[in-house]
């Protein structure tokens, strides 16, 4: 079923919607509950991608997307390197506002790495390396006020 080789990506992409909003509506005072919502996903994720360790390897979506060892095993650890990092992040930004547009940024990020991953085709690597690098870009000037942060993200 060629929809359900994409479920990692495709919840990854559900859970950033379901933050971004969800974070939208809560005080700033409950915004770690994004961080939670955000690894929840993840951990879906993951699930799903362990999963995929057991099917043989193959060339889907008329061969732009593919699924083997090396593909399946780098969308592991780009999962659960997010998940690490989310899991750090709350206690950072404990003042700041804006913690749900950063998990949500974050799982689009770690969304661009999982289709670099799995890239079999070269328009479907450059859209994994925007989605990367333009969620990184603004990771890295997230905090307007540092003017390293902003340097950075220049």
């Amino acid at each position: 079923m060629p929809v359900g080789d994409a479920a990692p990506e495709i919840i990854v992409l559900i859970a950033a919607v379901a933050v971004l909003v969800s974070s939208s509506f809560m005080a700033q005072s409950r915004q770690w509950l994004a961080a939670v919502l955000a690894v929840v996903g993840l951990a879906a994720a993951l699930l799903v991608t362990a999963g995929q360790l057991a099917e043989t390897p193959r060339t889907t979506f008329s061969g732009v997307w593919v699924i083997d060892g090396a593909s399946v095993w780098a969308r592991l650890i780009v999962l659960a390197a997010t998940a690490i990092a989310i899991g750090l992040a709350p206690e950072w930004l404990r003042t700041d506002r804006r913690h749900g547009e950063f998990y949500a940024v974050m799982l689009l990020g770690a969304l661009g790495a999982m289709l670099m991953a799995g890239a079999m085709d070269t328009m479907q690597l450059v859209l994994g390396v925007l989605l990367s690098s333009v969620s990184g870009y603004t990771l890295a000037g997230f905090h307007r006020a540092s003017p390293l942060s902003v340097e950075a993200g220049m």
